[in-house]
């Protein structure tokens, strides 16, 4: 089980809830982008955090989201930014989040500690691929550990 202690409010569980940006317990959608990250077996666990507005309720720079993704005893953490353009601004969003926020780095604690002897994976385009089984509505992301 992948535990974020006191952001748990902030998974989203079906449209709307906690937050607009769920489109469903393991997407995100805004502004005509979607994301969606949905696990496929009884060793698979996703969890989708809003971040921008939930987790994080300042108006620093941040992301949108963030899917927490677990298979048998690897994790994956992936930082979510649902942008059409400003790629640019979306990089710095994600750093931001990555680098700025002690707030991720509560969650990344608390994932890490629930992981005790499982592997925490470094994410790049060819690692997503591999877990989703295909590039499609990969969405933006940046390597988190």
């Amino acid at each position: 089980m992948i535990d974020i202690g006191r952001f748990e409010s902030c998974v989203c569980t079906r449209r709307g809830q906690p937050d607009e940006m769920c489109s469903g317990p393991f997407s995100f959608e805004e502004n005509g982008k979607k994301v969606r990250l949905q696990p496929k077996g009884h060793d698979e666990e996703t969890k989708a955090v809003v971040l921008d507005q939930c987790v994080f309720r300042d108006n620093n720079p941040k992301c949108d989201g963030m899917f927490l993704f677990r298979r048998q005893h690897r994790y994956w953490m992936i930082l979510v930014e649902l942008k059409g353009t400003n790629i640019e601004h979306a990089a710095g969003q994600l750093a931001a989040t990555k680098y700025n926020r002690p707030e991720y780095r509560e969650i990344k604690e608390k994932v890490s500690a629930g992981a005790r002897g499982a592997t925490i994976t470094l994410l790049n385009r060819t690692n997503l691929a591999a877990i989703k089984g295909s590039n499609e509505n990969l969405g933006e992301y940046t390597p988190l550990m």
